[in-house]
């Protein structure tokens, strides 16, 4: 069973993209990951051990796009978010500047001795909303990964489509007061549906999220910058033949600017440090991230932007097609 070079989760056969974290699939470090690294190697999942993007952190991992209920940030503010909470490894070319509005990425990627390129073009729209996506690896045109998302009229995701065919769909079961969601299910041909649950603190922001498939469960407990500040989980061990238990906190490092620098989950058990540091180009976005495991450097990533004037043809202009500025946005892919 393949595993996703990312965050070290399983696969399915000929799997398009990680269920779990988005990442594309297909390179060859597509191995499984070693064992000490699952389910833990939390700098391979960017948007579960950072959290680091204020509110959109939060449903990173959920992949869910609830933007309506902050009723949709200006651009300035979206900006500011950015500006002080930079995602880690490939997600952060999701959420530079919205003053962008046809974006052009290119990523270098260092695993171990290997090596390649991946390339990333988004649109745009109006209001900072990220309405077209596509992936190339290794600047194959053959390997160019085209995503959309559907979503209802409040913003909120109803389906994943890659390549044309639907990877998942959504529905909102519970509501508070305010309209924001409580209770999420998630639905994948094939395998029992995942249930994502929000809590909020006194001011609206989103203070924990719980993920649920079968006997399998998450918790992230979520801090006043909108960071994860620590996790619990529950899943399942092939070698184990039964359930395992994770835990970890996180603790921050921020420059006079307010951008975060360094990022390190402690786990409690193996009291293993698992590091991120970030470095950020002219413009405040992200330039380089490393990965860290017992102070070895593990991964590095080198991204490099651009506009771009004529945006593929395969990326079209929608309206709420791929959300990925706006809070509890989808930036998985």
């Amino acid at each position: 069973m393949p595993f996703c070079h990312q965050c070290g989760s399983k696969l399915e056969e000929g799997a398009q993209f990680c269920p779990q974290c988005g990442k594309v699939q297909g390179h060859p470090q597509n191995a499984a990951p070693s064992e000490k690294n699952v389910p833990d190697t939390w700098w391979r999942k960017p948007q579960v051990w950072i959290g680091a993007l204020a509110v959109v952190a939060m449903v990173t991992v959920a992949a869910i796009s609830i933007s309506a209920f902050v009723d949709a940030q200006s651009q300035e503010s979206m900006a500011e978010e950015h500006e002080v909470s930079p995602w880690g490894g490939i997600q952060a070319m999701q959420r530079e500047n919205p003053v962008y509005v046809n974006d052009f990425v290119e990523a270098e990627i260092s695993w171990g001795d290997d090596v390649y390129s991946e390339t990333y073009e988004k649109q745009l729209d109006e209001h900072g909303n990220v309405v077209g996506y596509s992936f190339t690896e290794n600047e194959s045109a053959s390997d160019t990964t085209f995503v959309k998302m559907t979503y209802d009229d409040q913003g909120i995701a109803t389906s994943c489509t890659c390549e044309g065919d639907i990877v998942w769909s959504q529905t909102v079961l519970e509501r508070d007061d305010e309209g924001r969601p409580l209770r999420v299910e998630r639905v994948k041909e094939g395998t029992d549906s995942t249930f994502f649950e929000f809590g909020y603190a006194n001011d609206g922001q989103l203070s924990q999220y719980i993920i649920e498939t079968g006997d399998e469960k998450e918790i992230y407990m979520i801090d006043e910058r909108g960071r994860i500040s620590s996790y619990w989980g529950s899943y399942w061990d092939d070698v184990r033949d039964g359930l395992s238990e994770s835990s970890y906190t996180v603790s921050y490092k921020e420059d006079s600017d307010g951008k975060v620098v360094e990022s390190t989950r402690i786990n409690p058990v193996n009291i293993n440090a698992e590091m991120v540091s970030y470095e950020y180009d002219q413009d405040g976005r992200l330039a380089v991230f490393k990965g860290y495991y017992d102070d070895a450097e593990t991964c590095v990533e080198r991204y490099s932007y651009a506009m771009i004037d004529d945006p593929s043809p395969m990326v079209e202009l929608w309206s709420h097609v791929f959300n990925r500025s706006n809070p509890l946005s989808v930036p998985t892919l």
